[in-house]
């Protein structure tokens, strides 16, 4: 008889190495400052951190609060899951109540399947609020992390996805 093997955390880190003026940061979706109608699990594999955010339906969210160290074009990586046979979800994006990207979580393999959905913004000076909120009507997709990183710069010193 098989079994099914228990959720792992995984303990995998960026292998980026930031420097005092370009800095990745990593923000777990479990440790948010703001959760609203959403659910912390742990039952899927090989997420990071303790836990994952299961979004619930349309209104809930995740939001940020100290989101600093990148001033300027910045981009926001969101490590998600959506099930395989489920339609895409639909979330607005803001930074300090500013929409800046309606973000479309496309199926992925499986609930235990995570992918990213990345985009470039502005990410203005000093500390931001970051805020997901689920638009759609299908609800949400499970997010695991946030990780967020300058965006190139137009002199090509660094580019978030070196």
């Amino acid at each position: 008889v098989a079994s099914t093997p228990a959720p792992v955390a995984s303990t995998d880190a960026p292998t980026k190495s930031p420097t005092s003026d370009n800095v990745i940061r990593i923000y777990e979706a479990e440790d948010a400052s703001k959760l609203n109608g959403v659910t912390v699990k742990n039952t899927k594999l090989d997420f990071f951190g303790s836990g994952y955010v299961d979004m619930g339906g349309t209104g809930s969210y995740i939001e940020w609060d100290d989101i600093s160290g990148v001033d300027g074009p910045c981009k926001l990586d969101f490590r998600f899951a959506v099930g395989s046979g489920d339609d895409p979800r639909h979330c607005e994006v803001r930074i300090n109540g500013e929409l800046v990207e309606v973000a479309s979580f496309h199926p992925t393999i499986s609930w235990d399947d995570w992918e990213h959905l990345e985009f470039e913004t502005l990410c203005p000076p000093g500390t931001n609020v970051v805020r997901l909120t689920v638009s759609g009507s299908n609800g949400g997709p499970n997010i695991d992390r946030l990780v967020v990183s300058p965006a190139c710069t137009s002199d090509g010193d660094f580019c978030a996805n070196n």
